[in-house]
């Protein structure tokens, strides 16, 4: 009987030496315990076509007489078209010169491998960051630069066949404005919705690309609109 009157009741059980000796060195090894850890982790593209894991690159339309004809086509007319030697500065375009046949659509690829992120974690934020290249460029319509999946056929490489394997779901809240993209000299931040969160893959490949808003939209180049993407095989991009 305690202080304030109520009774209370003891069990006890005996232990041999070697369990008590047992459980002095390892006290409390019973107590479930909960270890929450937060992962900031940055990810890039493997160099080369094919790259080891990943790879990043260009694909190109040779200049079409009809927008949707440049804009559908399903294999591509060439590969890093607009890199140079390396390839090391890219460009994405949606372009109408004027001048028959004047439609041309580039697009970009990035592939990164996340799956150190682990089925079992919970991706709470996440941003692609694409640096602007060196060699000018032009907004002509007033255009963005949209952040979308793309679904080519492997994870380390890019073929022709993969030209129409872009999507057009965007995976930001909030596009980079070709003036910004000209403007930034340097880093592009995208910033991944909530809803767009789940399609990074903590197993594997996470493939995003870069498309010209007038291309994602639907709606056909009036002027040039081309801005210069680094890659990979650029210094000091990864």
């Amino acid at each position: 009987k305690d202080f304030t009157g109520k009774y209370w009741q003891a069990d006890y059980h005996t232990i041999s030496p070697e369990e008590y000796e047992l459980k002095r060195r390892v006290p409390f090894s019973w107590l479930p315990r909960i270890i929450k850890r937060a992962l900031a982790a940055d990810f890039f593209p493997d160099t080369g076509n094919p790259g080891a894991v990943t790879a990043d690159g260009e694909l190109d339309t040779d200049p079409k007489s009809e927008w949707v004809t440049a804009r559908d086509l399903s294999v591509a007319d060439g590969l890093d078209g607009g890199c140079g030697a390396g390839p090391t500065d890219c460009i994405i375009r949606a372009n109408n010169d004027g001048v028959d046949p004047e439609f041309q659509i580039i697009r970009m690829g990035f592939n990164y491998d996340t799956s150190s992120i682990g089925a079992g974690s919970t991706i709470s934020a996440a941003t692609v960051t694409i640096y602007e290249g060196a060699g000018g460029g032009g907004d002509g319509d007033v255009t963005y630069i949209g952040l979308v999946l793309n679904t080519w056929a492997s994870d380390n490489a890019y073929v022709t066949a993969d030209m129409d394997q872009f999507g057009t779901s965007k995976q930001t809240d909030t596009d980079v404005t070709g003036a910004a993209w000209l403007a930034s000299n340097g880093a592009n931040t995208f910033t991944i919705n909530s809803a767009s969160l789940a399609n990074i893959n903590k197993t594997g490949v996470t493939k995003y690309g870069i498309r010209v808003g007038r291309d994602i939209d639907n709606s056909a180049a009036t002027a040039d609109n081309l801005y210069y993407v680094k890659t990979s095989e650029t210094t000091g991009t990864a």
